[in-house]
């Protein structure tokens, strides 16, 4: 009877020297663990990187099994400052990791981490031997990737410095901010649904994002949202490759992105949204002006890259200013340069890249581009030709170009029509083109043949002027070349030497004209002169005045 009255007093003493020793333990890991986890980080990060790791101080509570370290710093390779430098890290995790056998971690926060990084004038970065340490170190063990959840990430007050040497410029990026609620591969927790935030302040730009997202589950679903506005692109210019046919000078860009991602067969991709360039400037290859405009905004419906597929329901380009020029030698602005001469490359060269051995292969699919809609306001071109003498000189000014159902591949063709004002005359078109042919009818008033006049000269010495007024249509195919004009008249057509009238004719009208490329025929409906006037010289040399 004794025996069994004591049995729940030994019960009894054995749970309470259980609890007893248990904190007891939690005491004394309270007490032990913030030096001997501080000596032991630091030991071992500094051994693993090869670079001196200081910690300020440790906190650890064994009754919530949350940790925190501060000031956590990890020294530059010469030791002369810190390169990481990070005020508190938090972790709190939770009693699942014990039954799990992984961890889960209901809070972490990082705060106000600052890096800085170097790129050196050879092109090597300051980091680079932390890098070498780590891909020495031994490899990773092929399976099937740790389990995790973590909860609550939360990155505040980041910074991060980065000096290029190459270029000499620093970019300095501030405010940093990021929010991931939830993050898991857990089986339990994959239906979890995470809504991150990412903003930050690069350049004197800012930029903020929200998302949603389901990333460990089978589709990994991501809807975000991308918001920028302001962006300078000057900090970012001398990354360009060398050699580009056009060379970014000045910019800002502006974007309101919307972006979606989940796995299938087809990738699954899909940008939408809008991208707005703005007051950019552009250079040739050779460093002179090229293109210029106030802004260009393109309206994406869907862009999947990863099927290769663009969608544009619209395309605004406003006030741009385009400087077309041929050198002495015939060769455009608009070609490529060589990145190690900085010559201008031989476009018929690039023709033919069968020599490179990158031929395209021709059973594999390209790009699929549709653009519902293409604007152009206020344009202005203009034309310099260094291969006449004199040189000739063109300005096409307050240009709109509209046009519809572009297509690429082009199965049907595009409907454009547009306005421009050409050295003082006006020039209407409509018309409708495929790569393959196009048809262009064109209205033009009062154009000056005197713009001719730096071609002609290299055939005919007398100059040419007058006033050209009509309708012309035009056909291109790749057989040929075909003209119509159902009405032209030139007002004061006239041939002068040394500003002496040889010929005149006071109106000269063409109609129901067809010229033929292909089949090489001209023929002319009706032909009308009004007040014509004829001086025909020859000088000493008994040549013919007409006579070059």
């Amino acid at each position: 009877m004794k025996a069994t009255a004591l049995k729940p007093h030994r019960w009894l003493r054995r749970a309470a020297i259980t609890v007893l020793s248990l904190l007891a333990l939690l005491l004394l890991s309270w007490l032990a663990v913030p030096p001997i986890a501080k000596s032991q980080i630091q030991k071992i990060a500094s051994a693993k990187l090869g670079r001196q790791v200081t910690l300020g101080g440790v906190e650890f509570n064994p009754f919530r099994l949350d940790m925190a370290l501060n000031d956590v710093r990890i020294a530059s390779a010469d030791g002369s400052r810190p390169q990481l430098r990070v005020a508190r890290i938090y972790v709190d995790a939770a009693l699942q990791s014990v039954l799990r056998l992984a961890p889960v971690i209901d809070a972490l926060a990082v705060e106000s981490p600052a890096i800085e990084l170097t790129r050196r004038a050879d092109g090597s970065y300051d980091i680079d031997d932390i890098l070498a340490r780590l891909a020495a170190g031994p490899a990773t063990p092929a399976g099937e990737p740790p389990k995790f959840a973590l909860h609550n990430i939360v990155v505040s007050g980041g910074a991060f410095d980065f000096t290029d040497q190459r270029i000499e410029r620093t970019h300095r990026l501030r405010e940093l901010t990021l929010q991931v609620p939830f993050l898991s591969n857990l089986p339990s927790q994959r239906e979890i649904r995470t809504e991150p935030k990412l903003a930050f302040v690069l350049n004197g730009s800012r930029f903020d994002s929200a998302a949603q997202a389901t990333p460990f589950v089978a589709s990994r679903k991501t809807d975000a949202q991308v918001n920028f506005k302001g962006l300078d692109l000057a900090p970012y210019l001398g990354y360009l490759p060398a050699g580009l046919p056009m060379q970014v000078r000045a910019g800002t860009l502006d974007a309101d992105l919307k972006i979606d991602f989940e796995r299938g067969e087809s990738g699954g991709l899909k940008l939408s949204g809008s991208v707005t360039a703005h007051d950019a400037k552009l250079a040739d290859a050779r460093g002179g002006e090229l293109l210029a405009f106030e802004s260009l905004r393109l309206d994406l419906a869907s862009v999947r890259p990863l099927e290769q597929h663009a969608h544009l329901s619209a395309v605004a380009l406003v006030a741009p200013e385009l400087a077309v020029a041929r050198d002495a030698a015939g060769k455009l602005n608009l070609l490529a340069a060589d990145p190690a001469t900085g010559a201008i490359k031989n476009a018929a060269a690039d023709a033919h890249p069968a020599s490179t051995g990158t031929l395209k292969d021709p059973n594999k699919p390209g790009w699929h581009v549709q653009l519902d809609q293409i604007a152009l306001q206020r344009g202005n071109i203009t034309w310099h030709d260094a291969t006449t003498r004199p040189a000739a000189q063109l300005t096409a000014s307050q240009l709109e170009l509209q046009a519809r159902a572009v297509t690429w591949p082009m199965r049907e063709p595009a409907h454009f029509n547009g306005a421009m004002a050409l050295q003082g005359a006006q020039l209407k078109f409509t018309g409708q083109a495929t790569d393959k042919e196009a048809e262009l009818k064109a209205e033009v008033s009062a154009l000056s043949l005197a713009l001719a006049a730096p071609y002609l000269a290299q055939s005919l010495q007398p100059t040419l002027d007058g006033k050209l007024s009509g309708a012309i249509d035009v056909a291109w195919q790749p057989s040929g070349l075909r003209l119509k004009a159902p009405r032209l008249r030139v007002d004061g057509l006239a041939l002068s030497q040394d500003k002496t009238a040889l010929a005149s004719i006071g109106q000269f009208e063409l109609a129901d004209t067809e010229v033929d490329m292909v089949r090489h025929t001209l023929a002319i409906g009706s032909l009308s002169a009004s007040q014509p006037k004829v001086r025909v010289e020859r000088d000493s040399d008994r040549r013919w005045m007409f006579e070059r």
